[in-house]
């Protein structure tokens, strides 16, 4: 198809500026109160190929999300970065130490988004050893 024989409908109007448009809405709370915390598709953008080009994200990757989807963190970084390299995501219901290790070998995870201590508990359960070897 050559795009310049191509007549454009009578309502279409270029907008170059897609990257102002709002994405999503997230929400946290400060101090007891619900803020809205608006996600313009460039800062989805930035995210999401900052993380897959930091993390050197491709097709051979599996990204372990142990962040909520509906958290910004998990949207943005662990989906967003995964959906860009091309690689899979896998999610957990919960984070438990027995299962961390489990998961990890079970969906073949080479990379693990978190945010802030979230591996705290893991790594200090008396029963976290690695044992044997792992993709991460």
């Amino acid at each position: 198809i050559d795009p310049d024989s191509v007549e454009l409908p009578g309502w279409y109007r270029p907008n170059p500026g897609l990257a102002r448009d709002l994405a999503f809405v997230g929400f946290s709370t400060i101090g007891g109160e619900l803020i809205p915390r608006q996600i313009t598709n460039y800062r989805w953008a930035l995210s999401a190929f900052g993380t897959a080009s930091a993390a050197n994200l491709g097709r051979a990757d599996t990204v372990y999300c142990l962040t909520p989807l509906h958290h910004q963190s998990g949207l943005l970084v662990s989906l967003g970065g995964a959906v860009v390299g091309g690689s899979r995501i896998a999610l957990s219901r919960v984070l438990q130490p027995n299962r961390f290790l489990q998961e990890i070998r079970q969906y073949g995870v080479t990379v693990v988004s978190y945010t802030w201590a979230m591996l705290r508990e893991v790594i200090d359960d008396p029963s976290f050893t690695l044992k044997g070897s792992h993709s991460v």
